[in-house]
Protein backbone atom coordinates (compact mmCIF):
# COMPACT_ATOMS: atom_id res chain seq x y z
CA UNK A 1 0.00 0.00 0.00
CA UNK A 2 1.53 3.26 -0.64
CA UNK A 3 1.96 5.35 2.35
CA UNK A 4 0.26 8.94 0.90
CA UNK A 5 -2.51 6.98 -0.26
CA UNK A 6 -3.05 5.28 2.77
CA UNK A 7 -4.40 7.97 4.55
CA UNK A 8 -1.47 9.97 6.52
CA UNK A 9 -0.50 13.10 6.18
CA UNK A 10 2.99 15.01 6.06
CA UNK A 11 4.43 17.72 7.82
CA UNK A 12 7.71 19.21 6.57
CA UNK A 13 8.89 21.80 9.56
CA UNK A 14 12.11 24.07 9.93
CA UNK A 15 13.19 26.11 13.63
CA UNK A 16 13.39 29.31 11.75
CA UNK A 17 15.95 31.94 14.03
CA UNK A 18 15.26 35.49 13.34
CA UNK A 19 18.39 37.61 14.91
CA UNK A 20 17.27 41.10 13.92
CA UNK A 21 14.69 40.63 15.92
CA UNK A 22 15.74 38.38 18.92
CA UNK A 23 13.13 35.65 18.04
CA UNK A 24 12.92 32.05 17.42
CA UNK A 25 9.92 30.05 16.22
CA UNK A 26 8.54 26.24 14.37
CA UNK A 27 7.14 26.72 11.17
CA UNK A 28 5.63 24.02 8.78
CA UNK A 29 6.90 24.67 5.48
CA UNK A 30 4.78 22.23 3.47
CA UNK A 31 1.63 19.60 4.63
CA UNK A 32 0.62 17.37 2.25
CA UNK A 33 -1.16 13.96 1.94
CA UNK A 34 -3.45 12.00 -0.14
CA UNK A 35 -1.92 13.96 -2.84
CA UNK A 36 -2.50 17.49 -2.57
CA UNK A 37 -1.02 19.85 -0.52
CA UNK A 38 -3.28 22.37 2.05
CA UNK A 39 -2.85 25.68 1.71
CA UNK A 40 -2.85 28.24 4.18
CA UNK A 41 -6.46 28.93 3.84
CA UNK A 42 -7.51 25.25 4.55
CA UNK A 43 -5.12 25.28 7.84
CA UNK A 44 -5.96 28.74 9.26
CA UNK A 45 -9.32 27.26 10.46
CA UNK A 46 -7.63 24.65 12.84
CA UNK A 47 -4.54 27.31 13.28
CA UNK A 48 -7.02 29.54 15.18
CA UNK A 49 -8.64 26.62 16.77
CA UNK A 50 -5.01 25.73 18.23
CA UNK A 51 -3.20 28.83 18.57
CA UNK A 52 -6.46 31.76 18.53
CA UNK A 53 -4.62 33.77 15.84
CA UNK A 54 -4.16 33.83 12.10
CA UNK A 55 -1.00 32.41 10.13
CA UNK A 56 2.02 33.81 9.55
CA UNK A 57 2.02 35.09 6.13
CA UNK A 58 3.11 32.01 3.64
CA UNK A 59 4.59 30.00 6.74
CA UNK A 60 2.06 28.00 9.04
CA UNK A 61 3.60 29.17 12.35
CA UNK A 62 4.65 30.63 14.49
CA UNK A 63 4.59 27.81 17.09
CA UNK A 64 6.88 28.65 20.28
CA UNK A 65 7.42 24.89 20.41
CA UNK A 66 7.57 21.28 19.11
CA UNK A 67 4.37 20.75 21.30
CA UNK A 68 2.48 23.53 19.90
CA UNK A 69 3.33 22.00 16.57
CA UNK A 70 2.67 18.49 17.50
CA UNK A 71 -0.92 19.90 18.77
CA UNK A 72 -1.65 21.48 15.74
CA UNK A 73 -0.74 18.47 13.28
CA UNK A 74 -2.20 16.48 15.42
CA UNK A 75 -5.89 18.86 15.06
CA UNK A 76 -5.59 18.95 11.48
CA UNK A 77 -5.01 15.49 11.03
CA UNK A 78 -8.67 15.07 13.26
CA UNK A 79 -9.72 17.47 11.37
CA UNK A 80 -9.08 15.61 7.66
CA UNK A 81 -10.08 12.31 8.92
CA UNK A 82 -6.24 10.88 8.29
CA UNK A 83 -5.02 7.92 9.97
CA UNK A 84 -2.03 9.72 11.13
CA UNK A 85 0.18 12.45 10.78
CA UNK A 86 4.00 12.02 10.10
CA UNK A 87 6.23 15.41 10.84
CA UNK A 88 10.07 15.20 9.62
CA UNK A 89 12.65 18.52 9.95
CA UNK A 90 13.73 20.32 7.07
CA UNK A 91 17.03 18.50 7.12
CA UNK A 92 15.77 15.16 7.92
CA UNK A 93 13.67 15.30 4.48
CA UNK A 94 16.35 17.17 2.67
CA UNK A 95 18.66 13.91 3.23
CA UNK A 96 15.81 11.20 2.41
CA UNK A 97 15.05 13.18 -0.94
CA UNK A 98 18.35 12.92 -1.88
CA UNK A 99 18.54 9.37 -1.47
CA UNK A 100 15.30 8.17 -2.71
CA UNK A 101 14.42 6.80 -6.01
CA UNK A 102 10.99 7.80 -6.31
CA UNK A 103 7.77 8.83 -4.13
CA UNK A 104 7.16 5.68 -2.69
CA UNK A 105 10.50 5.13 -1.44
CA UNK A 106 10.78 8.70 -0.18
CA UNK A 107 7.14 9.00 1.69
CA UNK A 108 8.15 5.20 3.27
CA UNK A 109 11.94 7.04 4.61
CA UNK A 110 9.85 9.90 5.77
CA UNK A 111 6.92 7.26 7.53
CA UNK A 112 10.16 5.79 9.54
CA UNK A 113 11.60 8.39 10.76
CA UNK A 114 9.46 11.38 11.19
CA UNK A 115 7.85 11.78 14.57
CA UNK A 116 4.46 9.61 13.86
CA UNK A 117 1.04 10.09 15.77
CA UNK A 118 -1.50 8.04 15.03
CA UNK A 119 -5.28 9.24 15.34
CA UNK A 120 -6.48 6.15 16.93
CA UNK A 121 -10.62 7.25 16.51
CA UNK A 122 -9.98 6.61 12.45
CA UNK A 123 -7.54 3.59 12.65
CA UNK A 124 -5.67 2.63 9.40
CA UNK A 125 -7.62 1.25 6.73
CA UNK A 126 -8.48 -2.08 7.26
CA UNK A 127 -8.79 -4.68 4.00
CA UNK A 128 -9.19 -7.38 5.56
CA UNK A 129 -12.43 -10.23 4.01
CA UNK A 130 -14.35 -9.13 6.71
CA UNK A 131 -13.84 -5.31 6.59
CA UNK A 132 -15.07 -6.02 2.97
CA UNK A 133 -17.58 -8.59 3.80
CA UNK A 134 -19.69 -6.16 6.12
CA UNK A 135 -18.44 -2.80 5.10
Amino acid sequence: MKLIESGYLFGIFDYLNYQDEGESSYYLINFFGKGENYSSESLNEVFKDVLHKNIDESLIGPFSDLEELKNFAFKLCQAQSACGVVLVSKNEYNIHLEKSSDFDELFSYLYESGERMENLERGPDKKGIFDKLFH
